[in-house]
């Protein structure tokens, strides 16, 4: 069972409601914008969890081909959170550019917020295939290969023709609690203003 309360954000929520944006109607509609996302991300990741917890209690053999669309669908869920997760931050970055001190965010959420970034942009929106036309071999792209035990997603790294795979790991589930301390947190700190 998910604690949806623990991805809530009740002092964002505040502070879009409360903070006087006075000339700053952008930077209301972009804290409309965190709030929505942030929202839309959260029914996706709820989707995520939901499927994870589905897949292992069917406890499939690994012949079955189920598995495949079971892992693509995690895969998906995880893409549309991951994709709307952008939006959030970059819509909340704003914010902090206009209202914050550069010391206010700690380097914590600076840190894993440009991680989930990267997961968004690069992972996910932008796979680069390069032909040798151009000059240059060099390729990527990413797909799941499993979901892990331990509630994240497996992801082969396909670097080139003559590179092997490497392999990363993806956690939804946390990634997305780490944009909701990240907004709690920038509100928090408006909130005191």
């Amino acid at each position: 069972m998910i604690d949806e309360a623990k991805y809530q954000i009740p002092q964002f929520e505040k502070f879009k409601k409360a903070y006087s944006f006075g000339e700053g109607t952008d930077l209301k509609f972009a804290a409309a914008v965190a709030s929505m996302y942030h929202e839309f991300a959260f029914y996706q990741m709820i989707d995520f969890c939901i499927g994870y917890e589905e897949f292992f209690k069917e406890n499939l053999p690994a012949s079955d081909p189920r598995i495949n669309t079971s892992v693509h669908k995690a895969w998906s869920r995880a893409y549309s959170m991951y994709v709307l997760l952008r939006t959030t931050i970059e819509a909340t970055q704003k914010i902090n550019r206009a209202l914050m001190r550069e010391g206010d965010i700690e380097s914590f959420h600076k840190q894993r917020i440009k991680d989930i970034a990267y997961i968004a942009n690069d992972v996910i929106k932008h796979p680069m295939f390069n032909s040798t036309k151009s000059g240059s071999n060099e390729s990527f792209a990413y797909w799941p290969a499993s979901l892990s035990r331990d509630g994240g997603i497996d992801v082969y790294r396909w670097v080139n023709q003559s590179a092997p795979f490497v392999t990363m790991d993806l956690h939804p589930e946390e990634d997305f609690y780490t944009v909701c301390t990240y907004l709690e947190h920038v509100a928090t700190v408006l909130n005191k203003k």
